[in-house]
């Protein structure tokens, strides 16, 4: 089944940013529904394509307050078209006080998935026409709801920004392939095909190059979107759940640039930790530096995780100066390898394209990484 997410959350903060207004995220979550707001809304869910039978969920599980005009919204896409079904989502009643009453109980004109504040499941489905409702199952399917275990926010929205991001690296031309007409590329030609040839003499199909998105301002955004949702956990539950850390650490002026993104939205300080070099170390005399990280709680943040040697490299520097490194999270994970210094369970990815992208490692005599 095909979904389409709208994100008004993303389109606000990303107005307020363009403005320059301070605090955008709590300015986004608690102030949303101007006129401009709603037309933006509008105008996203009619561009909307849809090629065959979609739900196009409206996530507002992150709004806090009331949602001001979206009347307007409701009589726009009050349609009985079942080609194209808007389903909105939201964590309280409370942001829907501002609609007429012809549209509230079970009479309202499309359906309502409601989330759990505390865990993100699913609450209740309800309103819609007769089509909608007997489409309840179909709904709730796509928030991953079966027999045994109920919906929730995150797996409606961890393979939808995983298609999100795998997208992006096609769309914008991040994939880098030992392609002859490039005569900067080192190729090898190994099994009936070329690969680009590693700094460490490892063979790869394509590379992955998000340093591309520098000129994709919009695809900047997109990703760093997928990373604020990650790490804030959905806006699951009333607690910030980045209330404990100190600041996000980066290993390259790569995921920099990325994470500037993020530190503009949560106000959370990023350090960056470019050219860690085979062996991590730091001129002695950058005192800034080490008194920034000592005994600091921190999350890495990583764009793309090959081998596991990236992760290891950055965890073994950052524990010379006591760090306690809360999570690290990645964009990518290509799947190649396993960080020999951190646990499974510390790390997380939100993409893992290897499948999609066909993505293979290997050494020039032959042998495939799996």
């Amino acid at each position: 089944m095909e979904i389409i997410i709208i994100d008004p959350l993303k389109q606000k903060i990303k107005q307020l940013l363009e403005r320059g207004e301070e605090n955008p995220l709590n300015q986004a979550r608690t102030r949303y529904g101007t006129e401009e707001d709603i037309k933006l809304l509008i105008q996203t869910y009619d561009n909307s394509k849809t090629s065959s039978y979609k739900f196009v969920f409206i996530d507002f599980s992150p709004m806090v307050r009331p949602i001001e005009r979206i009347n307007a919204f409701l009589e726009h896409v009050n349609t009985n078209d079942i080609r194209k079904r808007p389903v909105l989502i939201i964590s309280s009643e409370m942001v829907l006080q501002e609609i007429d009453k012809k549209f509230l109980g079970d009479q309202f004109p499309i359906p309502i998935i409601e989330i759990s504040i505390f865990d993100g499941t699913v609450s209740r489905v309800f309103g819609g026409s007769k089509n909608d409702k007997t489409s309840y199952k179909d709904i709730l399917k796509a928030f991953g709801a079966n027999r045994t275990q109920k919906g929730s926010i995150r797996k409606l929205r961890l393979p939808y920004s995983e298609k999100v991001l795998t997208d992006i690296l096609f769309v914008n031309n991040c994939l880098e392939t030992a392609s002859l007409k490039d005569p900067k590329i080192s190729r090898s030609y190994l099994a009936g095909q070329y690969y680009k040839v590693m700094d460490n003499g490892m063979l790869v199909s394509c590379y992955v190059n998000l340093k591309k998105l520098g000129e994709e301002i919009q695809a900047m955004f997109d990703v760093g979107y997928e990373l604020i949702l990650y790490t804030m956990n959905y806006f699951i539950g009333d607690n910030n759940p980045l209330g404990s850390i100190d600041c996000f650490v980066v290993p390259n002026n790569t995921t920099l640039f990325l994470a500037a993104i993020v530190q503009s939205v949560l106000l959370i300080p990023v350090i960056a930790i470019d050219r860690l070099g085979p062996i991590p170390v730091l001129v002695p005399n950058n005192h800034a530096l080490i008194s920034s990280l000592r005994e600091k709680r921190v999350i890495v943040l990583e764009h793309v995780i090959a081998t596991g040697n990236e992760i290891d490299r950055t965890v073994q520097f950052l524990h010379q100066y006591n760090v306690k490194i809360i999570e690290i999270i990645s964009l990518y994970n290509l799947e190649v390898g396993k960080s020999m210094l951190m646990t499974s369970d510390k790390i997380h990815s939100i993409c893992k394209p290897k499948n999609a992208l066909k993505y293979e490692y290997r050494s020039r005599f032959g042998t495939s990484v799996q």
